[in-house]
């Protein structure tokens, strides 16, 4: 039993927490970088597209994008005049880079959850040919047997605790 508690460290997970900080904190700056490029690159677009325009018709192009001619009583937004234009191609791509990242977070949740939920049983149903190598497991837990009961290190709890 002395021997399993020295393979250990004294908190189960730490070594997955530290990485997961770390990968998510590279990540985070990475994702950062693109989405300025993004927005750098639909500005330029926008510049390049506004000096075929005079300045007149470039009238409420600065800053808001504000719309010449509101419509109702809730000053809605036309879909006529350039500033209302240029605010809907500028929507659009935040709401598409707002659909990438859900997609992406989603994505990546479903396959952390399908390494948990992995069944030995699908292996043994699927043909020979069809069984992948199976992935290196999250976390290693060592079992041993000290009659009269079974001790698992780290412990369940210790494991979720760690994922919760």
């Amino acid at each position: 039993s002395s021997g399993i508690n020295a393979e250990w460290p004294s908190r189960p997970g730490d070594e997955f927490l530290s990485m997961f900080e770390r990968e998510t904190k590279e990540s985070g700056i990475k994702l950062k970088r693109q989405m300025e490029l993004i927005e750098l690159s639909l500005h330029q677009i926008i510049d390049y597209l506004k000096q075929n325009y005079s300045e007149y018709e470039l009238v409420g192009l600065e800053g808001q994008y504000k719309c010449l001619r509101p419509e109702g009583k809730n000053q809605a937004r036309c879909t006529e005049c350039l500033p209302c234009c240029i605010f809907n191609v500028v929507q659009y791509f935040h709401s598409r880079c707002t659909e990438a990242l859900v997609k992406c977070t989603r994505n990546s949740l479903d396959a952390i959850r399908r390494r948990f939920i992995i069944s030995t049983a699908n292996q043994f149903m699927k043909s020979s040919r069809e069984i992948q190598e199976p992935k290196p497991p999250l976390f290693c837990a060592d079992i041993a047997l000290a009659i009269p009961q079974t001790i698992m290190r780290p412990s369940l709890d210790d494991i979720q605790g760690c994922l919760n």
